[in-house]
């Protein structure tokens, strides 16, 4: 049981090691468009992405 354990915690800390992400933070002004691109090592590299939108929502007048 702990050899079965221990296999796949180094397993996962091999995938780890293979892997890297980095952070990006974009602004968009209202109806732009943006592209983003990227270079990788080897061909059929697969990449993931993910991505939020943040309101900013004004204070209403009355609310001060």
């Amino acid at each position: 049981m702990l050899q079965l354990a221990l296999t796949q915690l180094g397993l996962f800390a091999y995938l780890l090691a293979c892997s890297s992400a980095t952070a990006l933070t974009y602004k968009l002004t209202p109806n732009e468009k943006a592209c983003f691109f990227t270079d990788v090592k080897q061909e059929g590299a697969k990449i993931a992405f993910y991505f939020a939108v943040r309101l900013h929502l004004k204070p209403h007048p009355s609310a001060t």
